[in-house]
């Protein structure tokens, strides 16, 4: 579930890059968008199927960290509100990932079944 809504991010963030740059976005925040689509895509690469909690929880949640981050920053310096504000979104949705990775890790329903 961590891994297929890290992948749903990174294309969220990758068409947000996309979305700066045409609309001449602010460069840092432009080129932050597309590092954090990288980093959501090797997120869930590098997380495995069977990875412990804090292994598979751990990036998404610096990953909301960076978003809030961004938001934060952005609107204080004259970025785009709309771009600060979907970051703001995208930071939500990450947390919502930690959060959802935690509960799934509690409900044995939820876990993947072991392959014999």
């Amino acid at each position: 579930m961590i891994r297929m809504a890290n992948l749903a991010l990174a294309v969220l963030l990758a068409i947000l890059a996309v979305m700066a740059l045409s609309e001449q976005g602010t460069i840092w925040l432009t080129y932050l968008e597309g590092v954090a689509a990288f980093l959501a895509v090797g997120a869930a690469i590098l997380i495995p199927a069977r990875a412990r909690p804090f292994r598979a929880m751990t990036p998404p949640f610096l990953l909301a960290m960076l978003m809030f981050a961004s938001f934060a920053i952005g609107l204080p310096t004259g970025a785009p509100y709309w771009l600060c504000w979907w970051n703001f979104v995208v930071g939500l949705a990450f947390l919502a990932t930690t959060l959802g990775g935690a509960v799934q890790f509690k409900l044995p329903l939820l876990r993947t079944p072991k392959v014999i």
